[in-house]
């Protein structure tokens, strides 16, 4: 007959290795590198690389657009002051008005 006190190790052991199982996880799941031609799926993990050239800023979100050597893709992000700045965006993927756009997790300059 089980303890009550080894089935808190129990669960606390399965607990571990949970956390674990995903923290390595995590570290698997690479976001996929796109240019503006790609033809990515929505809500796919990517990573791309450009210049702002337009930001446009509403109340509670920012819409930048994107170029890279191909063309020029929006991305929506809780951020502002980023124009005419160097950046590498990784976020996820979405259609809105039929077109692909970024929703932007990170964005880092370079």
């Amino acid at each position: 007959m089980m303890t009550k006190t080894s089935l808190v190790y129990i669960c606390l052991a399965i607990s571990l290795l949970g956390i674990l199982a995903l923290f390595l996880l995590s570290n698997l799941i690479q976001p996929v590198e796109i240019n503006t031609n790609s033809t990515a799926k929505e809500n796919e993990l990517v990573k791309i690389t450009g210049r702002i050239i337009k930001e446009k800023s509403y109340e509670d979100f920012s819409v930048l657009t994107l170029q890279d050597s191909i063309g020029n893709i929006a991305v929506s992000c809780n951020c502002k002051g980023f124009e005419n700045k160097s950046v590498e965006i990784t976020g996820k993927t979405e259609i809105y008005n039929n077109k692909l756009q970024i929703r932007a997790y990170t964005i880092k300059t370079k």
